[in-house]
C-alpha cells in the first residue's frame, strides 16, 4: 500500500512538488524542468529517481487516491456502531479535507486525472474503482438502515457524491466556508435529519384497510 511521502530525500521530494505543481499549474502546464528547478535539481537529475513524467504522474494520482481510501475508512471505522448519517457525514468530511487541506496528492489527482494519457489513467484504475467500490458500500449501510429510497442505483448516487465533493476544489476559499460546514450541507442532500430514521413500509394488511391493493 503506497503512502505519501513524509521523508525528505530526493524522490520524496521530487513527488511533493510535483503533486503541488499539477494542482496549481495542470498536467500539461507542467513539464519535467519545471519539477526539477522546483525540486532544486536540474532536470537531467530526474531521470535518477524517474524514468519519465508519466511515472512520476501514476505515483501521484495512486497517492491522492490511497490518501483519502486511508483517511475515509479510519474515519467510518471508528464509528462503527453510529447511524448511517453520522457515518456518511464523517466519510464526506474526511474526503474533502485530503481534497481541500495542505495536501497536495488527492487534490493533484482530481485537477489532472481527466488530462493525462489513458495508459497513465489505466495504471491507477484498480486503486480508484476500489475506493469507489467503498463509498458504494458505505451508502449500502445508509440503505440497509431505510435512509434511502429502496430502488435508488447506489453506484450511481456515489458517482453523484463524487462529482459534488471533487467539484469544491474549483471553488472553495478558506475563510468563507469550514470544509466541516460543507461536510454538513452535503450529507444533508443525501440524508436529511427528518428522514434520518429508518424507513417502515406499511404493512398489506394496512393498505387493504386503506383501500390500497
Amino acid at each position: 500500500m503506497q503512502t505519501p511521502p513524509t521523508e525528505p530525500g530526493t524522490r520524496q521530494r521530487v513527488l511533493m512538488v510535483a503533486a503541488r505543481l499539477f494542482r496549481t499549474q495542470g498536467y500539461a502546464a507542467t513539464p519535467l524542468r519545471d519539477i526539477a528547478s522546483a525540486a532544486g535539481m536540474k532536470a537531467g537529475s530526474l531521470y535518477n529517481h524517474f524514468t519519465s513524467k508519466e511515472e512520476i504522474v501514476v505515483e501521484i494520482l495512486n497517492l491522492g487516491v490511497q490518501t483519502a481510501f486511508d483517511k475515509v475508512r479510519a474515519s467510518v471505522e471508528r464509528l462503527d456502531a453510529a447511524p448511517c448519517r453520522t457515518v456518511l457525514r464523517a466519510a464526506i468530511f474526511a474526503h474533502l479535507t485530503c481534497l481541500l487541506g495542505e495536501d497536495n496528492f488527492t487534490s493533484a489527482n482530481i485537477r489532472i486525472f481527466a488530462h493525462v494519457p489513458p495508459h497513465v489513467r489505466d495504471a491507477t484504475m484498480t486503486l480508484r474503482h476500489g475506493y469507489e467500490r467503498y463509498w458504494v458500500d458505505v451508502l449500502k449501510r445508509c440503505a440497509a438502515e431505510g435512509a434511502l429510497r429502496p430502488d435508488i442505483d447506489l453506484r450511481m448516487l456515489s458517482m453523484f457524491l463524487f462529482g459534488a465533493m471533487n467539484w469544491a476544489l474549483e471553488w472553495y476559499r478558506p475563510g468563507r466556508h469550514s470544509i466541516a460546514q460543507l461536510a454538513d450541507e452535503l450529507v444533508a442532500l443525501y440524508v436529511p435529519a427528518d428522514v434520518a430514521e429508518p424507513v417502515r413500509r406499511p404493512k398489506r394488511r394496512a393498505l387493504r384497510v386503506a383501500g390500497v391493493s
